[in-house]
């Protein structure tokens, strides 16, 4: 209020009394599922007979769950019986009015006659926070594998902004009726930005079947250069990073969507490259360049870059041949730990890499002094 307000396209909304903000999105969300049904111009609301009608996108983004932690005295009853952790039913309430609002938007959907022609896609941004509890403890020293009251990592190491498994493995829920098995568990690595390319793909095959317009998509491919050329204009040889999940999920190819991820959040960085992942974080019990097998340590436990020092190297260089084509911040440059130089032959040793300090600055090895000879 006063400092953050909403918009409405260029116009900024007066603050409201009495509003939580997660019901306020759900509100937003229905209506403007609802304005198209109630459109007599357009064929969306002739959806149910047709099937098709028009096209719409909807990005519903909750801040939910996040500080200011709020929520209404309604949702804290429902939940109060949870546990004896008030802490764990607060955060529980905040969640419950998310999920309700989530499932308004499925009423709607059915309601205009759309919903199994509407693929729903539910995921969050990050991993857990470091610091837990609605008093919003220090960060201090957390051992990577620590849980709170705020949620449950199932084991997995690190927390939100961290490049380990717990910042980086989140929910990805995908609903199409008839076209995705319900019950449906695929457990090879994607990425978010896989999103754009799926619902393109999809939108291609629903156009070829009915077209509507001489702007429609190429029939579905499983290139993803062909769905990028369409979606970035005519002519354009940039592919998107992403792929089309649906092949994957309905069994169609066997193979992964992504031999290689890369992650990258200031002087963070991972690379997965199948099941073996490099990392480093500036953050948490180890400040070192590390090596995991996800296969058989998915907590990320046993460090192997000692011990396999071929393999992480070669990861590494990996790594810095995608990192140093990225371009820097425009306003406060970039990773200090970036190899800028790759191409010119520059190289990150993993064997000799000293950590790096979490405030951006190179740690200098400590180094004994020289032994001075003496002759008495």
């Amino acid at each position: 209020r006063g400092r953050w307000p909403l918009w409405r396209g260029d116009d900024p909304l007066p603050a409201r009394d009495n509003v939580y903000l997660t019901d306020l999105f759900s509100d937003e969300a229905v209506a403007f599922i609802e304005r198209g049904t109630r459109n007599a111009e357009s064929s969306f609301a002739k959806a149910s007979e047709d099937r098709c009608g028009t096209p719409f996108f909807l990005y519903l983004a909750y801040n939910a769950i996040h500080a200011p932690w709020q929520v209404p005295k309604e949702y804290l009853e429902r939940t109060k019986h949870l546990s004896d952790n008030h802490e764990r039913n607060f955060i529980a309430a905040m969640i419950l009015a998310m999920d309700d609002g989530i499932g308004r938007v499925q009423d709607a959907l059915e309601k205009a006659g759309v919903a199994d022609n509407t693929i729903v896609i539910f995921m969050s941004d990050n991993g857990t926070p470091r610091a837990q509890g609605l008093t919003w403890k220090p960060r201090g020293d957390v051992d990577d594998w620590q849980e709170g009251p705020m949620s449950c990592k199932a084991g997995l190491r690190g927390f939100k902004g961290d490049t380990y498994e717990g910042g980086t493995r989140v929910p990805f829920c995908m609903s199409w009726p008839g076209k995705i098995k319900p019950g449906t568990v695929y457990d090879k690595p994607v990425s978010n930005l896989d999103i754009v390319p799926t619902v393109l793909a999809a939108a291609s095959d629903l156009n070829a079947q009915q077209p509507t317009s001489n702007n429609q998509l190429p029939r579905k491919t499983n290139s993803n250069l062909e769905v990028g050329r369409w979606a970035l204009g005519v002519g354009c040889s940039i592919p998107f990073d992403g792929v089309d999940l649906l092949p994957f999920i309905s069994g169609e190819r066997s193979d992964r969507p992504h031999e290689t991820l890369y992650w990258r959040r200031d002087n963070d960085y991972a690379i997965r490259h199948g099941d073996w992942k490099l990392q480093w974080n500036d953050a948490g019990n180890t400040r070192n360049i590390t090596l995991f097998n996800l296969a058989d340590d998915p907590q990320e436990r046993k460090d192997l870059a000692a011990s396999m020092p071929e393999k992480a190297q070669a990861l590494q260089d990996l790594f810095d041949a995608w990192d140093s084509t990225m371009p820097d911040n425009e306003w406060w440059g970039g990773p200090i730990n970036r190899r800028r130089d790759f191409a010119q032959g520059g190289r990150t040793v993993v064997a000799d890499q000293p950590y790096l300090h979490a405030y951006g600055k190179v740690r200098a090895e400590k180094k004994p002094a020289p032994v001075k000879a003496r002759i008495d």
